[in-house]
């Protein structure tokens, strides 16, 4: 089991950049490659999607705990406290925390983790809320400045479990250099496919009037005995097709084609301006 992820990412992070320091490209890279599945699948398991499924539906939560093989838990093994539970995928704050905690799923999640805080003083006394502040800057860096560069010193002490291996300086450095400024909406964190009418093969064409007038009923609708003839020489000639010349490995060959294209051209769009309304406020780049 694993009782929390971020610990898991900032490793990877921590051989990319012991491989950038050293000049060994390979094990940069690596360190690179690991850390972005590990921040994939944090944002599927861990951070779970408003549009996903992935648990029980009596699973009422947006955010896992501990994750067995078989088994969710919104719980940590110090406590069961909702502010640990949210704080502690976060610890440590570095840069690698954008990357896990895409605004869209923050301005569902951080409600709850800002409800959990402000109920309980043990969240300030902890040390945790400063964790509670870096996920807030992510939907507002202003708030979330002020609310840090007014808390009291004894958050970061030696004497703070939460807050004795962050600071102040540290905290407000990620909400600059990584938050955000508020949205009445944010974008979704999974592209919203849409597609012209004529492209999308779901979408049925509207009827047409016909010759004689009528809505959707075309001149020969009159003559069903030629319709049937018609018909039936077209049914003949795709079935001679099929048998004698393979014909039925192409059309599927092409169907499949067309229907690829056609679901890159529904989602190329709206995954390009997913891409570039990720983290809009900032110019700044992890890697």
């Amino acid at each position: 089991y694993q009782r929390r992820v971020h610990g898991a990412v900032n490793a990877w992070y921590g051989m990319h950049l012991f491989g950038e320091a050293t000049g060994q490209s390979f094990l940069s890279t690596l360190g690179k490659s690991m850390l972005l599945m590990e921040a994939h699948s944090t944002n599927y398991y861990w951070h779970v999607p408003v549009t996903h499924e992935i648990y029980p539906k009596s699973y009422n939560h947006n955010i896992v705990g501990i994750l067995h093989d078989m088994l969710v838990e919104f719980q940590t093994y110090f406590g069961p406290q909702g502010f640990f539970i949210h704080g502690i995928q976060l610890l440590p704050i570095t840069p690698v925390v954008h990357i896990m905690f895409h605004p869209h799923w923050v301005s569902v999640a951080f409600p709850n983790f800002k409800k959990f805080c402000d109920s309980d003083p043990f969240c300030t006394y902890s040390g945790f809320v400063s964790f509670m502040h870096a996920e807030w800057a992510l939907i507002d860096k202003d708030a979330a400045w002020n609310a840090t560069a007014n808390l009291p010193d004894d958050v970061f002490s030696l004497e703070c479990a939460g807050g004795n291996g962050n600071s102040r300086t540290n905290t407000l450095y990620f909400i600059s250099a990584w938050g955000n400024h508020p949205r009445a909406q944010w974008p979704s964190d999974k592209p919203i496919c849409t597609v012209p009418t004529h492209l999308d093969p779901d979408v049925k064409p509207r009827p047409q009037p016909g010759r004689s007038g009528r809505s959707g009923e075309s001149a020969s609708s009159s003559h069903p005995v030629l319709n049937l003839m018609v018909a039936l020489g077209v049914l003949a000639v795709l079935w001679a097709a099929v048998v004698y010349s393979g014909a039925h490995q192409r059309i599927t060959h092409y169907s499949t084609v067309l229907r690829h294209n056609v679901e890159r051209r529904r989602c190329a769009e709206s995954r390009r301006l997913l891409e570039a309304s990720r983290y809009p406020e900032s110019e700044l780049s992890m890697f």
